[in-house]
């Protein structure tokens, strides 16, 4: 189609207009070369094809008329059919037809006679080939391309030489998308490749990285890459027989991050206790040891708090002198500020 609408707009830049684009005048040579035949009546002027005797015309469908309608019905554009004049915009509503019928394997108009196909051709608002069964997975760029080519207004379609550009596009995005395509089923046959090694061998954390790897490169260029999804699903059903140093580096790095967010957290807990010990002054303890017992476990407790914080993860010793500290702040000030907390209720009044 690209090489027929290059010579179509070959013609047309030469104020030539082929007339008769049909399936039929499309040749394919044995090099893969396109050829496009029968331009007999495209030497003839608009004038000339209507002073033709219409007893040249023929009847059956698929033939070209040659007296007042110019063309095959059926690839004749809807002005042609209606016996106006064709111009280069008649000659890419043909080459649409064509592409509309190469695509969805049956033909754009329909009719049993002629006089029905040119009157389907000028009455008839053509789908788009994306609503066609058999087409409903075209480039969303080559369905424009297709239903632009084929409006009754000749001015809104392309030229022959758009029509081949657009067609260049299609192919282009086309070709990009089977290199990404084969690109990514190598990424996937060497991920499969890397991940039967790592299964294989449970320790081979090399293996298992390069499968990962390839299996990203896979799903980059091809979303969905079946046998790159098949890979990671049997690489994510059975876990290394080790743990790479990676996740332990980064289990460890959460360890500590956990510690110091605690050991900060009860530094601050243990500093809101101060006002507590500058009010059990105020009180005046009679037993000043006991104040000095809470106050050396406040201080102590302060203290292993902010080196745990700065020196993350606290070590065993550390843990049981922070919870014996802990302990020990806890009874002296249960012992001081008891009196506070429970308070005994009054007497029951005697019945009777």
């Amino acid at each position: 189609m690209q090489s027929l609408a290059q010579t179509i707009d070959f013609a047309h830049a030469r104020g030539v207009v082929h007339r008769d684009v049909k399936p039929g005048n499309v040749m394919l040579g044995d090099f893969g070369e396109v050829y496009l035949l029968d331009w007999g009546i495209a030497k003839l002027s608009a004038v000339e094809a209507v002073e033709q005797d219409s007893a040249e015309k023929v009847t059956e469908p698929g033939t070209t008329l040659a007296g007042a309608v110019l063309g095959t019905p059926g690839y004749m554009a809807p002005e042609q059919a209606g016996a106006e004049v064709a111009t280069g915009a008649s000659d890419v509503w043909a080459m649409a037809a064509i592409l509309y019928e190469a695509l969805t394997l049956s033909p754009l108009v329909r009719g049993s006679s002629n006089l029905e196909l040119m009157i389907n051709a000028r009455s008839t608002d053509f789908p788009p080939l994306s609503a066609h069964p058999r087409a409903n997975d075209v480039p969303p760029e080559l369905d424009a391309l297709c239903t632009r080519a084929l409006s009754r207004d000749p001015i809104a379609r392309p030229t022959a030489r758009q029509f081949a550009e657009g067609l260049d596009a299609v192919l282009s995005g086309q070709r990009d998308l089977q290199l990404r395509a084969d690109l990514a089923a190598q990424h996937a046959q060497m991920a499969q490749a890397a991940a039967q090694r790592a299964l294989e061998q449970g320790e081979n954390l090399e293996a298992r990285a390069e499968a990962l790897r390839e299996i990203g490169q896979a799903l980059a260029l091809q979303p969905g890459q079946p046998l790159a999804k098949q890979t990671f699903l049997a690489l994510m059903q059975a876990p290394p027989a080790v743990e790479p140093a990676s996740v332990t580096e980064a289990l460890a790095h959460l360890r500590d991050r956990l510690a110091t967010t605690g050991s900060t957290n009860g530094l601050r807990g243990y500093l809101a206790i101060a006002p507590f010990l500058g009010f059990a002054v105020w009180m005046g303890v009679r037993d000043g040891w006991l104040l000095a017992a809470m106050s050396l476990a406040w201080a102590w407790l302060v203290g292993a708090s902010w080196w745990a914080a700065r020196h993350p993860p606290p070590s065993a010793t550390t843990r049981l002198m922070v919870l014996l500290g802990t302990l020990a702040l806890g009874i002296a000030q249960s012992w001081v500020l008891g009196p506070f907390m429970v308070i005994p209720g009054p007497p029951p009044t005697p019945s009777g």
